[in-house]
């Protein structure tokens, strides 16, 4: 057992050591999108960013990764490949942690039910980010029936369904095929 122990520490080691600047860069980015998103929804006296559990989750993500540029060799993981992986591990170590309960009224009581969740939201908001690019109109796309019902059912499947990140990137594969389906369609 002290054997495994020390491997795995060894492993993370040598993953800090490869991936370095990228492990920071990415700490950093997911550091600001999860405190953005904490703003946003009005959480900031109910929910922290948990460091110690980021951290994890990011190595967790790198170990994956790692493993898999060496499996396909490959330099580089496409788009969709590290958006799934970040939020399988992100759904993984839950590093949005409730620290207090807003309020035990019943008026409170959905908002405090959505905050069993807010890891599933914060997910839900990076994929989101990953299928409806820059590119698009963001209040096209608040404003879109159908873009809203697919938010919704992205949500549902993370809350709800067994996840995991090849499942996921197909998701992600599957929105990216259908947009472009979407500008064939538009052009003929």
């Amino acid at each position: 057992m002290e054997n495994e122990q020390m491997k795995k520490e060894l492993d993370y080691i040598y993953l800090v050591n490869k991936y370095k600047k990228v492990i920071e860069s990415r700490y950093d980015h997911l550091e600001i999108r999860a405190k953005e998103f904490i703003k946003k929804q009005g959480y900031s006296d109910v929910v922290i960013l948990n460091h110690s559990m980021l951290n994890i989750m990011i190595i967790d993500y790198f170990a994956d990764i790692d493993r898999l540029k060496e499996f396909h060799d490959i330099e580089h993981a496409n788009k969709n490949k590290i958006t799934a992986y970040t939020v399988y591990w992100w759904l993984r170590r839950r590093p949005l942690q409730v620290i207090t309960d807003q309020d035990n009224t019943i008026e409170k009581a959905n908002k405090n039910e959505k905050l069993v969740y807010v890891n599933e939201e914060f997910a839900t908001s990076l994929i989101i980010k990953d299928i409806f690019n820059l590119n698009i109109d963001k209040d096209s796309i608040k404003n879109s029936v159908t873009c809203k019902k697919y938010i919704e059912y992205v949500f549902y499947y993370l809350k709800y369904r067994v996840l995991d990140a090849k499942a996921i990137e197909w998701v992600l594969a599957s929105a990216e095929i259908g947009q472009e389906i979407g500008k064939i369609q538009v052009n003929n």
